[in-house]
């Protein structure tokens, strides 16, 4: 276990792992803060009622940790043979897919990290010879997508592990979906 939240805490466990290879660098820790999309939907992130207490948070572990993570783990994936950071990101931090606005602590974080593993991306596979991209899990039946979510867990991390095995360097800088499409930024 570890809480993304405490950087100390990374750095002893990158430190902890020194010297060990690690394939595939998965960013999966995320929330929505006080927000419940699965049972406010949209109203529950509407505009005039942000809690930018909250918001720092939500961008702390959606945003921040991911990249405090790569940072203390790079050497680890570098030395590696498939040499891939994946940063679970949504769709919603797309801004060629957003016609509902709304969810902005949430989406807005998700926009940060998608653009910061753009930059990474290019970064890493020019220096370190490593593929980072973000992944749109999809929309599955969870806690937080809710029941009508149109796929479930088992059909959202079926397709991940798909497109993570297939990810090459040609794929760095594409905001990819579970099912191997790309989303627009």
């Amino acid at each position: 276990a570890l809480d993304v939240t405490d950087f100390a805490a990374i750095d002893a466990l990158a430190a902890q792992l020194k010297g060990r290879a690690i394939d595939v660098l998965i960013n999966n820790a995320g929330t929505m803060g006080a927000q419940n999309f699965a049972t406010g939907g949209l109203s529950a992130g509407r505009f005039g009622v942000s809690d930018f207490d909250d918001w720092v948070q939500v961008f702390r572990i959606n945003a921040f940790a991911p990249m405090k993570m790569a940072e203390a783990f790079v050497e680890h994936v570098e030395r590696s043979e498939q040499k891939k950071i994946v940063s679970l990101s949504s769709i919603v931090g797309s801004m060629g897919k957003n016609s509902v606005g709304g969810l902005y602590g949430y989406r807005g974080s998700k926009a940060a990290l998608n653009a910061i593993m753009h930059s990474m991306g290019i970064d890493l596979a020019r220096k370190h010879g490593i593929c980072a991209v973000p992944l749109h899990p999809g929309w599955a039946r969870t806690a937080m997508g809710g029941e009508r979510a149109d796929i479930d867990p088992v059909t959202s991390v079926t397709g991940m592990r798909k497109v993570i095995a297939a990810l090459t360097l040609e794929d760095t800088g594409r905001f990819l979906m579970y099912d191997g499409s790309e989303l627009p930024w």
